[in-house]
């Protein structure tokens, strides 16, 4: 994904998330899917990152932070 490759990043988180429901995975997943302009996959994913809250460290409430943030101006979310 840092280098821009939105597709192959997407195939590959899809398929992690597949095997693994961590947080690191939503968060990343997620970023896959704004990126792909999936805009409502990508807010079915966010919210079920966010019932993962109790299994947050502090990259994952950054994540959380930068995301509402990038879907907010995109106006994807509206709060």
């Amino acid at each position: 994904m840092v280098l821009g490759n939105y597709t192959q990043s997407l195939k590959m988180y899809r398929q992690a998330y597949s095997q693994s429901k961590h947080p690191d995975i939503f968060v990343g997943l997620v970023y896959a899917e704004l990126n792909s302009e999936n805009h409502e996959e990508c807010i079915k994913v966010f919210e079920e990152l966010l019932s993962k809250e109790n299994e947050f460290d502090k990259y994952h409430i950054n994540g959380v932070k930068s995301i509402k943030e990038v879907m907010h101006k995109e106006g994807i979310i509206k709060n």
